[in-house]
């Protein structure tokens, strides 16, 4: 079981998905007691964490953009 945590954690970590390695523990005993889609729940997790990552850039290019053009001469 050790190999098989050891892979997922050394897939996850080359395929950058910091979500998934983080909580895939986690859900799999909350699938294996609730038998709910845990694979659809972590890609939901990785999406809104790279979602808000790519907004919070966004804001922050958006601002150094306006208040680069705000500068007095």
């Amino acid at each position: 079981m050790d190999n098989i945590n050891n892979q997922i954690t050394e897939y996850s970590k080359a395929l950058r998905l910091p979500v998934f390695r983080r909580d895939y523990k986690e859900l799999a005993l909350e699938a294996a007691k609730d038998r709910i889609e845990y694979l659809l729940k972590l890609m939901e997790r990785e999406w809104e964490a790279k979602s808000y990552g790519r907004l919070q850039a966004f804001c922050l290019k958006f601002l150094l953009w306006h208040y680069r053009g705000l500068r007095l001469p």
